[in-house]
């Protein structure tokens, strides 16, 4: 065998081996956008569900101020 195929069979075993790496870490990175993905979609559905939660609060909070004031002022006369 010649140096020249000597050198293109360890390049060829070196891109076999490159592939055999390649392919995995493509899926992961596959996933890994997926769970990105997930993970920001969860984030608003939280972010929306805690702006409403508040929403509510606050307008508890206005009834209740409300209701306080109403007493105070009954209280008054």
């Amino acid at each position: 065998m010649s140096a020249e195929q000597r050198e293109f069979q360890v390049s060829l075993t070196r891109a076999r081996a490159l592939a055999d790496v390649v392919a995995p870490l493509e899926q992961q990175a596959s996933l890994l956008r997926r769970f990105t993905e997930d993970m920001e979609g969860w984030q608003r559905t939280i972010d929306a569900a805690t702006r409403q939660v508040l929403r509510g609060v606050g307008i508890n909070l206005i009834r209740v101020a409300v209701a306080v004031g109403v007493v105070r002022v009954g209280a008054a006369r």
